[in-house]
């Protein structure tokens, strides 16, 4: 991905970019995506070294994250 950004994006562009993005986001839209884009081995890796509670606070953000998005697309 870097790179392409390197190659297509000016630091100017970046950098507008990337300072709210350093503030934090809304975990209940960007949690559910990191998911859904993870590989396979990432996604085991992530739910080994998490501990339950986690493992339950993502499915519920998942889930929550589903329904927005059902109710999105009609």
């Amino acid at each position: 991905m870097f790179p392409i950004i390197d190659e297509y994006v000016s630091l100017e562009d970046w950098k507008r970019v990337e300072k709210p993005a350093k503030h934090g986001g809304n975990l209940k839209f960007e949690v559910p995506r990191v998911l859904q884009r993870a590989t396979e081995p990432e996604l085991v890796r992530l739910k080994q070294e998490a501990g339950l509670v986690i493992r339950l606070w993502l499915k519920a953000l998942v889930r929550g994250f589903d329904k927005r998005e059902a109710t999105i697309a009609g």
